[in-house]
Formats: C-alpha cells, structure tokens, sequence
C-alpha cells in the first residue's frame, strides 16, 4: 500500500519553507532567501513527481503532476505565506501599541506567525483536497 511520506509531519512542513522564511525574515542577519525558496520548490516537485509516479498509469501521470503542483502551490505556499504575514502583522502591531519589550516584540511575531503556519497545517491540507475534489479534479481526473 503506498504511503504518501510528503503529506505526514515533519517532512510535510519542508514544503512551508516559503512561509517560514516569509515570517522569520525580519529577524534573520543574513537573507537565505534562495536557500528557503530552493528547499520549497524542491520539495513541491519531488512531492508532484512521487504522486504521479504511483499513478503508474502514463497518460494520468501528466495530470496528476499538475494536480499535485495546483495543490502544493495553494496549500504549501499562497495560504501559509498569508497566514504568516497576516499574524505577523497583526502580533506586531498590537504589541507595538501596548508598548511591549523590545524583544518580544521583535521575536513574539515571528513565534506567532511560525506557530499559526502549523497549527492550520492540516486542516488546510484536508480543506484544499476536498475543495480542488469538489471543484477542478471532476474536469481532469
């Protein structure tokens, strides 16, 4: 029986590492930008490849390469980066006006926006497959 190793945790948070650096680049020295970027594309296209090769079946296999990269590109990047960003900002600026420590609020963001992007992981994951089933997949798949 297949097991789909990129959808279980840890490694299915390799694939927000566009969202994690997203929410910890205010506080990074340097800017691994690339390194995080590459580390997410490359998760996205294993995970798109290892789906269409258990298809086993040549002509689905093009499909669900582009399913699997439709999902990944909804799931992994669009909604996490917004989750980040949106508890960034938000954490931010309410601990900026309640004139909070430097420190916390440097790092309390970050900590936030991390801590949203996992803990909406795999409700998003299961919201994303039942919305592209009941919506894109009929037309394809």
């Amino acid at each position: 029986m297949y097991h789909n190793f990129f959808a279980e945790p840890p490694t299915r948070y390799i694939g927000y590492a566009f969202a994690f650096y997203e929410a910890m680049k205010s506080v990074l020295r340097t800017s691994p930008e690339k390194t995080f970027y590459l580390i997410g594309t490359i998760f996205v296209l294993l995970h798109s490849l290892d789906e269409a090769l258990e298809a086993k079946d040549g002509p689905r296999m093009a499909f669900i390469f582009i399913d699997t990269l439709i999902f990944e590109a909804i799931a992994s990047v669009a909604i996490p980066v917004f989750i980040g960003l949106a508890a960034f900002d938000v954490s931010s600026h309410l601990l900026i006006e309640l004139n909070i420590h430097y420190q916390v609020t440097r790092y309390g963001p970050v900590f936030l926006a991390l801590l949203g992007i996992l803990l909406v992981s795999k409700p998003l994951d299961e919201f994303i497959q039942m919305l592209m089933s009941k919506t894109i997949r009929p037309l394809y798949l």
